[in-house]
């Protein structure tokens, strides 16, 4: 295998640096190596938390293995197609390419129908350039469709590995302004890959009791073994009252139920999340945010201006719909967006997490760059690595459960 991957090498001109290196090999190897980066990245995280509950004495779910083998499937297949077409493995970006545009337009859409100017032109310019990049994709001859999949491997590893970078950058320098440049370069994983890690993390983790916040700001995810839930759902805790966003009014739902009128609910947090966990059979993974005084008046202002754009709503008595069962915890207020960027929701970029990397944005904590769809894993993903990087804003994790 050695001698046969020498024989694809170009020993001349030698390079030092690695991506120089890489632009040495012969396409097909330059490809299969960095994809064997890509491929495997996502799908050995959730077996490599399965191993951690094993050693911890704990039985991963049915679900989550079942996800850890298609994961590691999906992989091997990506793998594959590097290996036997390069074609397929090129129609597989340009659809991804495409369903991500998709996505952008109906975003363009919504901020033009709400008005949202300051959210609607970078969303154009990202489309029209997305769709021009995409044509100039189907039109590439073959030999210069590899050398695209190559330079695209690469821009995911330099990026990744530049927010990486930043991470430890932020955990080292103490400088204010300094670590406060470095909070806005933060990249979020792939939608694919994030997608199953709440359900890996909660199955993973030695489940709490329920105890009381420790810090002012908290992001939480809910989790279930079933449906929806697998994929988690991100809501923020401020000053013990919780901030859930979602499309929780039937009426408006439009689109197979992915689009409809954004609707919050705010509730006490230990009356809440007690009655997740005992009605819904709900893990809730805990964040805590250590933020300073002025940080903190940030978030309230934010919070401030959003309570202008929506308006108190009652739903219909309905026991099937989630709003209608949410209203037997004590305190709870539902109110309807009126106006601003979160007036329509839809489920891939305009939802719970964007709520919440747009109120905590103003923080040191940074506004996430997440392409794609914009999933809880992602985020929770971030939060992690803020972490274990001994970060002096993301300071604690719990997960709490029956």
């Amino acid at each position: 295998m050695l001698m046969t991957f020498l024989t694809h090498v170009n020993l001349a001109p030698v390079e030092t640096d690695p991506v120089g290196f890489l632009w040495q090999l012969r396409q097909p190897v330059a490809i299969t190596v960095l994809l064997i980066l890509l491929g495997l990245h996502f799908p050995l995280r959730g077996v490599i938390l399965m191993i951690a509950a094993r050693c911890r004495g704990l039985k991963p779910s049915r679900t989550s293995v079942i996800l850890c083998a298609v994961e590691l499937a999906l992989g091997i297949g990506i793998l594959c197609l590097a290996r036997f077409s390069t074609l397929g493995l090129y129609i597989l970006l340009a659809t991804y390419l495409f369903c991500i545009l998709v996505a952008e337009a109906i975003n363009c859409y919504i901020y033009a129908c709400a008005r949202q100017w300051r959210f609607f032109i970078p969303s154009a310019v990202s489309t029209t350039l997305g769709i021009q990049f995409l044509v100039w994709l189907l039109v590439l001859r073959p030999v210069a469709k590899q050398r695209v999949l190559l330079a695209f491997s690469l821009l995911m590893l330099a990026v990744f590995g530049a927010s990486m970078l930043c991470d430890l950058l932020f955990f080292l320098v103490k400088n204010r302004g300094f670590r406060r440049v470095l909070s806005n370069i933060r990249i979020a994983l792939p939608d694919y890959a994030g997608l199953a890690l709440p359900l890996h993390t909660t199955d993973a983790s030695r489940p709490e009791p329920l105890a009381p916040a420790q810090e002012a700001v908290e992001v939480l995810f809910q989790v279930s073994r079933h449906g929806i839930g697998i994929v988690g759902h991100c809501e923020l805790c401020i000053d013990g009252r919780t901030l859930t966003y979602g499309c929780y009014d039937p009426a408006s739902r439009r689109f197979f139920g992915v689009m409809g009128t954004g609707v919050i609910f705010r509730a006490p947090r230990e009356k809440y999340l007690a009655w997740a966990m005992r009605t819904n059979r709900k893990k809730i993974v805990s964040y805590s945010l250590h933020l300073l005084p002025e940080q903190l008046l940030l978030v309230r202002e934010q919070l401030a201006a959003m309570e202008k754009q929506m308006e108190r709503w009652m739903p219909q008595e309905c026991e099937e719909e989630f709003i209608s069962r949410v209203q037997q915890v004590p305190g709870v207020e539902i109110f309807r967006m009126t106006d601003g960027p979160f007036r329509t929701y839809f489920i891939p970029t305009i939802n719970c997490v964007t709520i919440t990397n747009s109120i905590l944005g103003h923080t040191d904590l940074g506004s996430a760059l997440m392409p794609g769809v914009k999933t809880p894993g992602a985020y929770m993903d971030m939060l992690d690595r803020q972490l274990r990087s001994g970060s002096d804003i993301v300071v604690a994790r719990h997960v709490y459960g029956e």
